[in-house]
C-alpha cells in the first residue's frame, strides 16, 4: 500500500488563510512568476547573501533605514520605487553582481502572499517560478508527509492567468514524482484546475505569458526583456527557501537554499 500524500493549489491571495486552515503546516511553493518570485530567483543565481521578504514599500524602507548597505528592489505599479535601486526586474538583476550582498524586496503581489503565508502558520516557505519548478516540486515532496500547497500571489485578491499556469506546471511534475516514488497524490478541486489548465495552454510559454494580464502590464512599462526570464523553465535547480530569522523579518539566506537534482531544462 503506497502512502497518500495530500496537495492543493491556491489560486489567490484571498484564499491563503483557509488554505492553510484545511492544510496546517503545508510546505508553501509561492509564485508570483510575473516577476517577484522570478526576481528572487535571479536574485539568488547572482550571488545574493540574504533576500529580506517585505510586505510593503513602506517596510523595505523601515528596513533600510537602519541597513543603509542593503539594497532595494521592488516596484509600485510596475516600475521601481523612489529611493530604491532596483526595480522588480529580473532582466536588470540578471546584469548586476550581488556576491555577498543583502537585498531587501517589496511588490505589489509576490511579497504579501509570502507574507501571508507566515501570517497563517505555513509549514516551509519557497519562492517557485517556471526557472525552478521541478525544484519547487521535489521539495514540497521531500517535505512529505506535510500537505503540499502551490499559492499563487495573484492580481489583487483574484487569480490570475500566468500564476495559475505556473502552479499547473509544479503540480504535475509533482504528480510525476510521486509517481517514481509509489506515493498516492490526492489533489484538491483547485490544484486539478491548475493542472488542467496549463495542460490547454499553448506550448508557447513566452508568447502565453505576453498574452496575459500581468504580461500586458510589464510591457506597458517597457520591461518586456523581463518576460524572457519569467518563461524559463527549470534553468535552475536551486529554490530560495524563506525563513523567520530572530528579528521576526523574512528572508532567504543563501545557506539555506533548495538543491534538486537532475534537472532537464526546458524554455
Amino acid at each position: 500500500m503506497s502512502a497518500v500524500f495530500w496537495a492543493d493549489a491556491v489560486l489567490s491571495i484571498a484564499d491563503i488563510p483557509y488554505a492553510l486552515q484545511e492544510y496546517p503546516q503545508a510546505t508553501c511553493a509561492v509564485i508570483d512568476v510575473i516577476r517577484a518570485t522570478t526576481t528572487i530567483s535571479v536574485l539568488e543565481e547572482r550571488g545574493a547573501e540574504t533576500i529580506q521578504i517585505a510586505s510593503s514599500i513602506e517596510e523595505a524602507l523601515e528596513i533600510w533605514q537602519t541597513h543603509q548597505e542593503y539594497f532595494l528592489v521592488g516596484e509600485k505599479q510596475g516600475i521601481c520605487p523612489e529611493g530604491f535601486q532596483f526595480g522588480n526586474s529580473p532582466a536588470e538583476i540578471a546584469h548586476t553582481d550581488f556576491t555577498n550582498k543583502h537585498v531587501v524586496i517589496a511588490t505589489t503581489n509576490g511579497t504579501k502572499a509570502i507574507t501571508a503565508c507566515f501570517m497563517h502558520h505555513a509549514g516551509v516557505v519557497t519562492a517557485a517560478c517556471l526557472r525552478n519548478a521541478a525544484a519547487a516540486a521535489q521539495c514540497i515532496l521531500a517535505n512529505f508527509p506535510a500537505p503540499g500547497l502551490v499559492v499563487c500571489a495573484g492580481r489583487g485578491m483574484l487569480p490570475a492567468a500566468d500564476d495559475t499556469f505556473t502552479a499547473g506546471i509544479i503540480l504535475a511534475e509533482l504528480q510525476r514524482l510521486a509517481n517514481l516514488a509509489d506515493i498516492t497524490i490526492t489533489f484538491g478541486e483547485a490544484a486539478q484546475l491548475a493542472i488542467s489548465y496549463a495542460e490547454n495552454c499553448h506550448n508557447d510559454t513566452l508568447q502565453f505569458l505576453r498574452n496575459t494580464m500581468a504580461g500586458k502590464a510589464v510591457h506597458r512599462v517597457q520591461l518586456d526583456d523581463d518576460l524572457n526570464y519569467c518563461a524559463q523553465r527549470n534553468t535552475r535547480a536551486e529554490l530560495p527557501i524563506i525563513l523567520l530569522d530572530e528579528t521576526g523579518r523574512l528572508l532567504a539566506p543563501r545557506s539555506h537554499v533548495y538543491t534538486a537534482h537532475q534537472l532537464d531544462g526546458d524554455t
